[in-house]
């Protein structure tokens, strides 16, 4: 929001409107704020699905042999190769949140299984939880490694 150049906002209504986006976000529900989320697709052959991809006109960058990104505008895909039955990802989310380690933590509070929050190669501090039938990949959770996030 930009003010015409005659209104001035003072710091203390600055903090004011955050703290009415705090309290949003709280009504909103959850312990943290969700900044973004890309789907991640199970791909059974990542070389043609970035060439796929590739001509519908995404950019597309590699992480490593079996895993890619393609990028349209603002929209992500992360393009994952599906291993053994046992691994295998039929769709899941991405989610970039302010607080990885919290959010784990009040999942695990609430009785269901986390793996991680861990420092990954890549420069995020990502966990996953597993869900009712035993799939360790429908939601991820990450924020920047190596940040202190947590507000709380």
């Amino acid at each position: 929001m930009w003010p015409d150049t005659d209104l001035r906002v003072c710091y203390d209504c600055i903090d004011w409107m955050n703290g009415q986006r705090e309290l949003q976000i709280a009504r909103e529900g959850g312990p943290v704020q969700v900044l973004g989320h890309e789907p991640i697709f199970g791909v059974a052959d990542l070389a043609r699905a970035v060439a796929h991809y590739d001509r519908l006109g995404w950019k597309i960058e590699h992480h490593d042999e079996s895993y890619a990104f393609a990028r349209l505008g603002t929209v992500t895909l992360h393009l994952a190769q599906n291993g053994d039955a046992g691994d295998r990802i039929a769709g899941s989310v991405y989610l970039h949140v302010d607080d990885a380690d919290r959010l784990a933590s009040t999942w695990r509070e609430s009785g269901l299984v986390v793996v991680g929050p861990r420092n990954e190669d890549y420069g995020k501090r990502e966990g996953r939880h597993i869900d009712p039938d035993g799939k360790l990949h429908p939601v991820r959770i990450a924020h920047p490694a190596g940040v202190a996030v947590s507000c709380a």
